[in-house]
């Protein structure tokens, strides 16, 4: 479930799910972007919440 929602935000699923990944590798998309830590997702409700409060439910 979570690799769905990851993916549908355009993260590399590798980056969030793989216990190794150290933070500081995950690099904005675009400059002045956003990373995967503005993001809110929560497994056990199978929701992803962007920095501006919009929700996506799988």
């Amino acid at each position: 479930m979570v690799a769905g929602l990851v993916g549908e935000l355009g993260v590399d699923v590798d980056d969030v799910a793989s216990p190794t990944t150290s933070r500081s590798t995950l690099r904005q998309a675009v400059p002045g972007g956003f990373t995967i830590d503005d993001f809110h997702i929560d497994t056990d409700a199978a929701t992803a919440t962007c920095p501006a409060g919009q929700m996506r439910r799988r």
